[in-house]
């Protein structure tokens, strides 16, 4: 009975969107702390790099556990995000995962020191999770309805050519830096990554990491060895190539073509060189040479 409500609590809390933004808050965090056990899951991951799958997946195999869906921890960046989207969205369309992380921010320290706490986080091609990143965000189905698709795929593809001149790589390519080592007081480059395996498990902060590319084959043993955890499935999550924005984004993908020195810059910093192996890095940038 017990498992039932808890379930019960967990969907509730992921459709409780119409509040306005400070009883959110306070209500959301109720149910979260209500939900709490001895153990908290948290992923903990930039954008568009598999994260909503995981989630998911935690949360249908781990049935009586709260799982927390996280892009930002630290004191500054959830302050950029709230400015953000108090700028441009009701407060009832506050996102869930930043509510989660005003709450963690908050009680994080307390758990680190009363709980065990599992933390998961992903990458991918930065490329890719950023095509995909703009491609879901481009708001064309308002403001570009009289357009066709080509079209609408020829102006977010030169969109997304002068995104990748702004600070948004640098972003994301220095990501663990900005966010995870300032939250959590760990470097992950201390470590070698063994690229072919594709995950690691970083023992002094209890850290799976796993990349996007190698999940379908390496999510299974990566569950076991980290949690125990036998006989885990992967679910589907929020995927690009099924959701509304299909067509356009397969269009930008097998259209784009990034201009040379911005790949250089791309498959040459830390960030990409620590995670993937020669290989796979002449595959990227096969895909997208322009």
């Amino acid at each position: 009975m017990i498992s039932q409500v808890k379930t019960t609590l967990k969907e509730q809390l992921g459709q409780i969107l119409d509040y306005s933004y400070p009883l959110s808050i306070q209500w959301r965090s109720y149910l979260i702390q209500r939900l709490i056990t001895d153990q908290v899951f948290i992923v903990y991951s930039d954008g568009k790099v598999g994260s909503t799958t995981l989630t998911i997946s935690l949360r249908r195999n781990l049935r009586d556990q709260f799982v927390f869906h996280i892009h930002r921890l630290t004191d500054q960046s959830i302050i950029d995000a709230e400015n953000y989207y108090k700028d441009r969205c009701k407060p009832s369309q506050i996102p869930d995962n930043l509510i989660q992380s005003i709450f963690l921010n908050k009680q994080l320290n307390h758990f680190l020191n009363t709980k065990q706490v599992y933390f998961f986080s992903l990458v991918r091609d930065p490329v890719a999770a950023l095509i995909s990143e703009y491609c879901e965000n481009y708001p064309y189905t308002s403001k570009m309805t009289t357009n066709s698709e080509d079209e609408i795929a020829e102006k977010i593809t030169q969109n997304i050519l002068s995104l990748f001149q702004s600070e948004k790589v640098e972003m994301r390519l220095n990501w663990f830096e900005i966010e995870l080592k300032k939250a959590l007081d760990f470097d992950i480059y201390t470590e070698p990554f063994p690229s072919q395996k594709g995950y690691h498990i970083y023992q002094d902060r209890n850290l799976l990491l796993m990349k996007l590319e190698s999940l379908n084959s390496c999510y299974s043993q990566a569950i076991e060895d980290f949690l125990g955890f036998k006989n885990f499935t992967l679910e589907e999550g929020n995927k690009a190539e099924q959701s509304s924005y299909r067509e356009i984004y397969q269009k930008v993908k097998k259209g784009i073509k990034i201009p040379t020195p911005i790949l250089d810059e791309i498959y040459t910093s830390n960030y990409v060189k620590y995670f993937y192996g020669d290989e796979e890095i002449k595959g990227f940038r096969a895909k997208w040479q322009g």
